[in-house]
């Protein structure tokens, strides 16, 4: 046997050796989730990351949740899923003082830790609407006022008065947010409703809008 062959066989070895050391070093890349604001590519920095596992308590009983895990997002809005995690869900928060409180909605890690993936958690930042209803035919008496609905939702309040007024109004941003605006005529409880569209409001600022009857 030509000496040649012990040496092939131990360069064939290493070979295989360095592979499967890169492959086992891919497969342990950590996952990595980001935050950033809703429909946009616009990071989030100093996100509150939390990784929230939930546990049956019995057939009858309610399901409890806990937090196993916080972790506070850098500049580009990522963060590190630690691979040793038994999380069910994540979620975001932004800063209090800019979110009022208001979460991302829940994402389930499951099929990313089984598949592989970026998790994505969006936020939707605060926008405010300056709004005001306008008589553009003064001399028709037939609307009396016009009134905003400021609390989609909640029947029977948050009809705001925005005739010949400016309302501001805190919104969300990046999003389309539909008006619901009632024009009250001169017929006693009788009105119409309008939904104007807009366009999605441009985050952390002020968009004025008037509402011509």
């Amino acid at each position: 046997m030509s000496h040649k062959t012990p040496l092939l066989l131990c360069a064939l070895f290493g070979l295989l050796l360095i592979s499967a050391c890169k492959k086992d070093s891919a497969e342990k890349s950590p996952l990595i989730g980001k935050v950033m604001l809703i429909n946009s590519d616009t990071p989030v920095d100093r996100a509150l990351v939390r990784f929230i596992r939930t546990e049956s308590n019995g057939l009858f009983n309610p399901v409890s949740s806990y937090i196993q895990q916080e972790i506070i997002t850098g500049p580009n809005g990522e963060f590190t899923i630690p691979d040793t995690t038994t999380a069910d869900y994540i979620q975001a928060w932004g800063l209090n003082s800019i979110y009022e409180g208001d979460p991302s909605a829940e994402v389930y890690l499951y099929n990313y830790i089984a598949n592989g993936g970026m998790p994505k958690l969006y936020l939707k930042p605060p926008a405010w609407l300056k709004i005001k209803a306008v008589d553009v035919e003064p001399l028709n008496p037939e609307i009396l006022e016009v009134r905003l609905d400021t609390l989609p939702g909640n029947f029977g309040s948050g009809w705001t008065n925005i005739s010949n007024q400016t309302v501001k109004w805190r919104i969300h941003g990046n999003v389309n947010f539909p008006l619901t605006i009632r024009k009250y005529s001169t017929a006693i409880a009788d009105y119409e409703y309008a939904y104007p569209e807009l366009s999605p409001i441009a985050p952390f600022d002020t968009t004025e809008y008037i509402f011509e009857y």
